[in-house]
Protein backbone atom coordinates (compact mmCIF):
# COMPACT_ATOMS: atom_id res chain seq x y z
CA UNK A 1 0.00 0.00 0.00
CA UNK A 2 0.90 3.51 -1.43
CA UNK A 3 1.05 6.50 1.69
CA UNK A 4 1.94 8.92 -0.65
CA UNK A 5 2.83 9.70 -4.35
CA UNK A 6 6.48 8.98 -4.71
CA UNK A 7 7.91 11.66 -6.42
CA UNK A 8 10.81 11.51 -9.06
CA UNK A 9 13.92 14.12 -9.05
CA UNK A 10 12.54 16.24 -11.52
CA UNK A 11 9.35 16.73 -9.77
CA UNK A 12 11.48 17.56 -6.57
CA UNK A 13 13.15 19.96 -9.14
CA UNK A 14 10.66 21.93 -10.03
CA UNK A 15 9.37 21.97 -6.72
CA UNK A 16 12.16 23.56 -5.46
CA UNK A 17 12.47 25.99 -7.95
CA UNK A 18 9.04 27.28 -7.45
CA UNK A 19 9.91 28.81 -3.97
CA UNK A 20 12.41 31.07 -5.66
CA UNK A 21 11.18 34.36 -7.15
CA UNK A 22 9.98 34.88 -10.45
CA UNK A 23 11.22 37.05 -13.53
CA UNK A 24 13.74 36.77 -15.88
CA UNK A 25 17.20 36.91 -13.77
CA UNK A 26 15.81 34.14 -12.50
CA UNK A 27 14.49 32.22 -15.82
CA UNK A 28 18.35 32.92 -17.07
CA UNK A 29 19.97 31.49 -14.03
CA UNK A 30 17.73 28.00 -14.17
CA UNK A 31 17.83 27.90 -17.94
CA UNK A 32 21.60 27.37 -17.84
CA UNK A 33 22.15 23.64 -16.35
CA UNK A 34 25.51 24.08 -15.28
CA UNK A 35 24.93 27.13 -13.23
CA UNK A 36 25.57 27.04 -9.60
CA UNK A 37 22.29 27.68 -8.82
CA UNK A 38 20.99 24.93 -10.63
CA UNK A 39 23.93 22.25 -9.70
CA UNK A 40 22.30 23.67 -6.13
CA UNK A 41 18.84 23.07 -6.68
CA UNK A 42 19.90 19.29 -8.31
CA UNK A 43 21.43 18.52 -5.30
CA UNK A 44 18.80 19.21 -2.83
CA UNK A 45 16.13 17.51 -5.10
CA UNK A 46 18.44 14.31 -5.57
CA UNK A 47 18.77 14.65 -1.34
CA UNK A 48 14.96 14.94 -1.01
CA UNK A 49 14.48 11.67 -3.41
CA UNK A 50 17.04 9.90 -1.32
CA UNK A 51 14.79 10.72 1.53
CA UNK A 52 11.69 9.19 0.19
CA UNK A 53 12.60 6.44 -1.08
CA UNK A 54 14.32 5.46 2.53
CA UNK A 55 11.60 5.89 3.80
CA UNK A 56 9.64 3.20 2.15
CA UNK A 57 12.68 1.25 3.28
CA UNK A 58 12.18 2.55 7.23
CA UNK A 59 8.72 1.19 6.98
CA UNK A 60 10.41 -2.36 5.84
CA UNK A 61 12.84 -1.95 8.65
CA UNK A 62 10.35 -1.03 11.38
CA UNK A 63 9.41 -4.77 11.75
CA UNK A 64 11.52 -7.86 12.23
CA UNK A 65 10.14 -9.91 9.98
CA UNK A 66 11.04 -7.50 7.03
CA UNK A 67 13.98 -5.94 8.47
CA UNK A 68 17.15 -6.22 6.20
CA UNK A 69 19.46 -3.61 6.97
CA UNK A 70 18.39 -3.53 10.85
CA UNK A 71 18.52 -7.80 11.22
CA UNK A 72 21.35 -7.23 13.07
CA UNK A 73 20.35 -5.00 15.41
CA UNK A 74 17.11 -7.25 16.41
CA UNK A 75 19.58 -9.69 17.28
CA UNK A 76 21.30 -7.98 19.28
CA UNK A 77 18.27 -6.48 21.11
CA UNK A 78 16.51 -10.23 21.61
CA UNK A 79 19.99 -11.85 21.95
CA UNK A 80 19.70 -13.91 18.81
CA UNK A 81 22.84 -15.62 17.06
CA UNK A 82 22.85 -14.97 13.44
CA UNK A 83 22.36 -18.47 11.73
CA UNK A 84 21.21 -19.11 7.88
CA UNK A 85 19.26 -16.84 5.29
CA UNK A 86 17.68 -13.48 6.13
CA UNK A 87 14.60 -15.46 6.24
CA UNK A 88 15.43 -17.60 8.64
CA UNK A 89 16.71 -14.82 11.20
CA UNK A 90 14.22 -12.63 10.83
CA UNK A 91 11.98 -15.98 11.66
CA UNK A 92 14.47 -16.19 14.85
CA UNK A 93 13.99 -12.99 15.90
CA UNK A 94 10.03 -13.33 15.70
CA UNK A 95 10.17 -16.51 17.64
CA UNK A 96 12.75 -15.18 20.78
CA UNK A 97 10.27 -11.82 20.70
CA UNK A 98 7.02 -13.76 21.08
CA UNK A 99 8.25 -15.68 23.04
CA UNK A 100 9.71 -13.30 25.32
CA UNK A 101 6.03 -11.34 25.81
CA UNK A 102 4.08 -14.80 26.49
CA UNK A 103 6.64 -17.19 28.43
CA UNK A 104 6.28 -15.84 31.89
CA UNK A 105 9.33 -16.17 34.73
CA UNK A 106 8.16 -18.03 37.64
CA UNK A 107 9.61 -15.76 39.93
CA UNK A 108 8.19 -16.50 43.18
CA UNK A 109 9.83 -19.58 42.39
CA UNK A 110 13.08 -18.38 42.16
CA UNK A 111 13.34 -16.71 45.73
CA UNK A 112 11.90 -19.51 47.13
CA UNK A 113 15.45 -21.67 46.15
CA UNK A 114 16.69 -18.49 48.42
CA UNK A 115 13.85 -18.94 51.13
CA UNK A 116 13.20 -14.95 49.97
CA UNK A 117 9.45 -13.78 49.34
CA UNK A 118 8.84 -10.56 46.74
CA UNK A 119 5.98 -8.22 46.20
CA UNK A 120 6.38 -7.23 42.60
CA UNK A 121 5.61 -3.86 40.90
CA UNK A 122 5.40 -3.22 37.04
CA UNK A 123 6.67 0.52 36.83
CA UNK A 124 5.83 2.43 33.55
CA UNK A 125 8.09 2.69 30.86
CA UNK A 126 9.16 5.85 29.41
CA UNK A 127 7.43 6.41 26.15
CA UNK A 128 6.91 9.80 23.56
CA UNK A 129 3.40 10.48 23.47
CA UNK A 130 2.39 8.97 26.36
CA UNK A 131 4.94 10.41 29.44
CA UNK A 132 4.78 13.34 30.75
CA UNK A 133 7.10 15.48 31.92
CA UNK A 134 9.41 14.30 35.15
CA UNK A 135 8.74 10.49 34.63
CA UNK A 136 11.50 8.47 35.14
CA UNK A 137 13.10 7.10 32.15
CA UNK A 138 14.54 3.88 33.74
CA UNK A 139 17.03 2.21 31.06
CA UNK A 140 16.29 3.52 27.85
CA UNK A 141 17.11 0.16 26.40
CA UNK A 142 14.37 -1.92 28.67
CA UNK A 143 10.97 -2.80 27.23
CA UNK A 144 9.71 -3.24 31.11
CA UNK A 145 10.53 -2.30 34.78
CA UNK A 146 10.05 -4.58 37.16
CA UNK A 147 10.53 -3.38 40.85
CA UNK A 148 11.02 -5.99 43.31
CA UNK A 149 10.09 -5.70 47.12
CA UNK A 150 12.11 -8.82 48.59
CA UNK A 151 12.03 -10.01 52.43
CA UNK A 152 14.81 -12.01 53.12
CA UNK A 153 15.71 -14.74 56.26
CA UNK A 154 17.38 -12.82 59.37
CA UNK A 155 20.99 -12.97 59.17
CA UNK A 156 20.92 -13.43 54.83
CA UNK A 157 24.50 -13.19 53.83
CA UNK A 158 25.23 -10.72 51.11
CA UNK A 159 26.99 -13.56 48.90
CA UNK A 160 22.96 -14.81 49.19
CA UNK A 161 21.48 -12.15 47.91
CA UNK A 162 24.34 -11.91 44.87
CA UNK A 163 23.53 -15.08 43.54
CA UNK A 164 19.60 -14.75 44.04
CA UNK A 165 19.79 -11.20 42.05
CA UNK A 166 22.11 -12.78 39.20
CA UNK A 167 19.73 -15.87 38.79
CA UNK A 168 17.06 -13.56 37.64
CA UNK A 169 18.63 -11.41 36.03
CA UNK A 170 19.98 -14.61 34.17
CA UNK A 171 16.61 -16.01 33.53
CA UNK A 172 14.32 -12.54 32.88
CA UNK A 173 13.15 -12.13 29.18
CA UNK A 174 15.51 -10.05 27.00
CA UNK A 175 15.39 -5.58 27.58
CA UNK A 176 13.80 -6.39 30.99
CA UNK A 177 15.20 -4.02 33.58
CA UNK A 178 14.98 -5.74 37.45
CA UNK A 179 15.13 -3.42 40.12
CA UNK A 180 15.53 -5.06 43.89
CA UNK A 181 14.31 -3.35 47.03
CA UNK A 182 15.12 -4.71 50.56
CA UNK A 183 13.13 -3.54 53.03
CA UNK A 184 14.35 -2.74 56.46
CA UNK A 185 15.07 -5.42 58.91
CA UNK A 186 15.99 -6.47 62.53
CA UNK A 187 19.29 -6.31 61.80
CA UNK A 188 18.49 -2.63 60.47
CA UNK A 189 16.51 -1.21 63.01
CA UNK A 190 18.71 -2.47 65.66
CA UNK A 191 21.49 -0.30 64.53
CA UNK A 192 19.20 3.00 64.10
CA UNK A 193 18.38 2.45 67.97
CA UNK A 194 22.11 1.63 68.52
CA UNK A 195 21.20 -1.42 70.05
CA UNK A 196 22.60 -4.88 69.02
CA UNK A 197 21.19 -8.12 68.15
CA UNK A 198 23.47 -10.94 68.87
CA UNK A 199 21.36 -13.86 68.60
CA UNK A 200 17.94 -15.48 67.71
CA UNK A 201 16.50 -18.73 68.53
CA UNK A 202 13.24 -20.02 66.96
CA UNK A 203 10.56 -22.68 67.82
CA UNK A 204 7.69 -24.02 65.77
CA UNK A 205 4.41 -24.23 67.95
CA UNK A 206 3.21 -27.68 68.32
CA UNK A 207 0.84 -29.51 70.21
CA UNK A 208 2.10 -32.48 70.95
CA UNK A 209 4.63 -32.00 74.22
CA UNK A 210 3.76 -28.04 74.22
CA UNK A 211 4.55 -25.97 77.01
CA UNK A 212 2.37 -24.45 79.32
CA UNK A 213 4.01 -21.12 78.81
CA UNK A 214 3.15 -21.69 75.09
CA UNK A 215 -0.04 -20.96 75.74
CA UNK A 216 0.81 -17.90 75.89
CA UNK A 217 1.51 -17.06 72.68
CA UNK A 218 -1.81 -16.39 71.20
CA UNK A 219 -4.05 -18.23 68.70
CA UNK A 220 -2.40 -16.82 65.82
CA UNK A 221 1.52 -17.39 66.78
CA UNK A 222 2.79 -20.82 65.15
CA UNK A 223 6.25 -19.39 66.07
CA UNK A 224 8.00 -18.24 69.23
CA UNK A 225 11.48 -16.55 68.54
CA UNK A 226 13.40 -15.19 71.12
CA UNK A 227 16.10 -11.96 70.23
CA UNK A 228 19.17 -11.65 72.65
CA UNK A 229 19.92 -7.83 72.39
CA UNK A 230 22.68 -5.52 73.84
CA UNK A 231 21.21 -1.80 74.64
CA UNK A 232 23.57 0.97 75.81
CA UNK A 233 23.92 1.58 79.77
CA UNK A 234 20.84 3.21 80.80
CA UNK A 235 18.33 2.37 77.86
CA UNK A 236 14.77 3.76 79.15
CA UNK A 237 11.92 1.63 78.73
CA UNK A 238 10.74 3.57 76.11
CA UNK A 239 13.55 3.41 73.87
CA UNK A 240 12.72 -0.66 74.45
CA UNK A 241 9.31 -0.35 73.71
CA UNK A 242 9.69 2.05 70.47
CA UNK A 243 12.05 -0.63 69.36
CA UNK A 244 9.65 -3.55 69.78
CA UNK A 245 6.99 -1.59 68.01
CA UNK A 246 9.15 -1.35 64.87
CA UNK A 247 10.43 -4.62 65.28
CA UNK A 248 6.66 -6.26 65.74
CA UNK A 249 6.08 -3.68 62.09
CA UNK A 250 8.55 -5.85 59.84
CA UNK A 251 7.53 -9.32 61.52
CA UNK A 252 4.75 -11.64 60.14
CA UNK A 253 1.58 -11.59 62.27
CA UNK A 254 2.24 -15.97 63.10
CA UNK A 255 5.37 -14.48 65.10
CA UNK A 256 5.75 -14.19 68.97
CA UNK A 257 9.04 -12.48 70.24
CA UNK A 258 10.49 -12.24 73.09
CA UNK A 259 13.51 -10.14 74.20
CA UNK A 260 16.03 -10.25 75.88
CA UNK A 261 18.29 -7.00 77.30
CA UNK A 262 21.40 -7.00 77.75
CA UNK A 263 23.07 -3.83 79.20
CA UNK A 264 26.69 -2.76 77.84
CA UNK A 265 29.00 -2.13 80.77
CA UNK A 266 30.01 0.58 81.49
Amino acid sequence: MVLMPLLSHEDYVQSIKQLYPVGEYWDAVFSDSESELSLYVDGLAASAKRAQDRFVDLLMEAFPNTANELITDYERVFEVTPEGELSDRQNHVITEWIGSLFRPTDWDAIAAEYSFTLTLERQKMFCCGLSSFGDQLWDVSARSFLDFSVTMPIGTEDETKVAFEAKMWALSPPNYYLNFNYPRGWYDIAEEFGFTLTDSAEETYSLDGARLEDLLWGSDAKYYLTLEMVVPAGTTSEEKENFETEISSVTAADYFIEFNYTEESV
